[in-house]
């Protein structure tokens, strides 16, 4: 894209950069299961979240909670970005900023109790089990039409008014409106980040979402991968050598 385009194709890749920057190098937040010892299967206690909110405070967890939806989630946000920016022919950079202010308001809202669910679930199974879980939990979901039509509608892009009012109001309804359909779209995602705690597994994630996003347009499935798969291995099947020819 160019002209009026042209801004916003870049600034949401460097702040994505910059916040993949920012979870490598910043020390991990403690793990509650490591520090109460919580032996395997047992239940979440009542003190046990009061230590997780006396390590996590409210502030820290909302700070930690933009920071991931920042890194993960705004590279998905280049195309309704564009939509705001090619549709407002005055104040474009602030409505995008509208845009992002109710896009991550509705998401912090979310991750907040995802991040506290996320760490007892580690507490009560252990990473490895809860690990597990999640990713159980994600296939499954992946495959599911509940996925497919929450994908459908964030790729829908709604009409601005003209007036700067109307324009600014629209903006900050549609970041709401996008922030619903990814929340339902991709909070298991999120919730494997969180128990896995890696930042090669965001990653990992992060491309996956930007495939389904921009590429493909479906919800990426375990089942078409295996198929196509082992369509990829039915082609690589080495040819049946000629026979030699009768002198």
């Amino acid at each position: 894209m160019t002209g009026a385009a042209g801004q916003f194709l870049h600034w949401p890749l460097v702040a994505s950069l910059a916040g993949w920057i920012a979870l490598a190098v910043m020390p991990a937040l403690p793990d509650l299961s490591r520090i109460c010892g919580a032996p395997l299967f047992s239940l979440p206690r009542a003190e046990s979240l009061r230590l997780l909110l006396a390590l996590h405070p409210p502030d820290l967890m909302v700070r930690h909670s933009l920071l991931m939806v920042v890194t993960m989630m705004l590279p998905m946000l280049v195309v309704p970005l564009a939509h705001i920016g090619n549709r407002a022919v005055r104040f474009g950079g602030a409505a995008q900023m509208l845009f992002l202010l109710g896009y991550c308001a509705l998401w912090i809202l979310a991750f907040v109790p995802l991040m506290i669910v996320a760490w007892l679930a580690r507490q009560a199974l252990g990473p490895g089990l809860s690990t597990l879980l999640g990713v159980v939990l994600i296939c499954a979901w992946q495959e599911s039409g509940a996925k497919w039509r929450a994908l459908s509608r964030c790729h829908v892009r709604p009409a601005l008014g003209g007036t700067t009012v109307a324009l600014f109001g629209d903006a900050l309804r549609y970041g709401i409106g996008s922030a619903r359909w990814c929340i339902q779209s991709c909070w298991l995602v999120m919730f494997l980040c969180l128990i896995s705690e890696d930042v090669t597994v965001m990653a990992a994630l992060t491309l996956a979402l930007g495939y389904e996003r921009y590429v493909d347009g479906r919800p990426v499935r375990l089942t078409r991968l295996v198929m196509r798969l082992r369509h990829a291995c039915s082609d690589w099947k080495p040819s049946a050598l000629p026979r030699p020819s009768a002198a």
